[in-house]
């Protein structure tokens, strides 16, 4: 299967071509401007176990990390999940590293994982990556039991491309996890792909319609048969992998943050979950870093208070 870059550059051009490499840039961000904007978070043996590269399937990139605090419930424990981002084509579980530093001092389990990416080496899809996320929150369960850790409640977070996926997965089909999960966070996570790809459906051009069913292979991992694609499966394919759909009254509290000068993952996504959230009453907290873009660099005051808050939503929803 073709790489994302190619499969919606033959139907979008140039933008989503400059789209791409932005996610991909800004999923390797440089450690000095972390750790100036408060998102570094220093890690030694006393501060709990970390576990390396753990197994959780048949392909190469089925390997994550799991942290143990040093001081935390073994019973009804909490257990907080990290997706990196990259686009869905690259990126490191190691790049969520400093996250699960940050909420395993807080006595929390963490883990972060690596997942198949769209390309020709890995010939994922999007609903491949939502199965690796089911198939390594049950990994982590076993092997936090091994450890005589009861592994009961969870959230699931990302960055980018990745917190769109946790927010799918949490949104979409939370009932695919075999731990009940209790809340979801979003950090400059795609809400509504359409938005984010600049796919305009009713602009294409009945040649580019044609030329879609890559886009939906890319998505669902089905290949379509050319002369059944039409505007309408378009639009219902990416509202099928957009998190925005899924939200109801049944969908779990959320916090989010995003930047207001965000080039990627315009506001828009921000004020469509916001939105829809106050619709369905459901409990949510979303900061905006007005001058920040997807890096959310430059705000240390404001990535505090995302922390803060972060920590607020753990112990409400895991109860300590």
């Amino acid at each position: 299967m073709k790489i994302l870059l190619i499969a919606l550059g033959s139907i979008l051009g140039l933008g989503v071509v400059l789209v791409v490499l932005f996610f991909v840039l800004f999923a390797h961000g440089m450690e000095k401007q972390s750790r100036e904007s408060g998102f570094y978070e220093e890690w030694s043996a006393k501060d709990g176990i970390k576990v390396e590269n753990v197994v959780y399937g048949d392909n190469e990139r089925h390997r994550l990390d799991i942290y143990y605090p040093s001081e935390g419930p073994t019973e009804n424990a909490g257990l907080i999940l990290f997706i990196h981002g990259g686009s869905w084509l690259g990126g490191d579980k190691a790049d969520r590293d400093d996250e699960c530093h940050r909420l395993t001092k807080q006595g929390y389990i963490t883990a972060t994982m690596n997942y198949r990416l769209l390309g020709k080496s890995y010939e994922a899809s999007i609903q491949a990556m939502l199965d690796d996320i089911a198939a390594a929150i049950a990994t982590i369960k076993s092997e936090a039991a091994a450890r005589g850790y009861n592994i009961s409640q969870m959230a699931i977070s990302g960055q980018s491309a990745g917190a769109h996926l946790a927010m799918l997965f949490a949104l979409k089909s939370p009932e695919r996890s075999v731990v009940p999960i209790k809340f979801v966070v979003s950090m400059v996570g795609p809400a509504d792909l359409s938005n984010v790809l600049g796919v305009d459906v009713d602009a294409l051009t009945d040649e580019q319609v044609i030329e879609s069913g890559q886009l939906l292979q890319t998505l669902s991992g089905v290949a379509a048969d050319a002369g059944s694609v039409t505007r309408e499966s378009i639009a219902e394919s990416l509202a099928d992998y957009s998190p925005i759909t899924f939200v109801d009254t049944e969908s779990v509290p959320l916090l989010g943050a995003y930047g207001g000068k965000d080039p990627i993952v315009r506001k828009y996504n921000y004020d469509v979950l916001k939105e829809a959230y106050e619709t369905a009453g459901v409990e949510h907290t979303l900061f905006l870093f007005p001058e920040a873009d997807h890096s959310l660099y430059g705000a240390p005051e404001l990535t505090a208070e995302y922390y803060k808050e972060f920590f607020k939503f753990a112990k409400t929803y895991f109860g300590y």
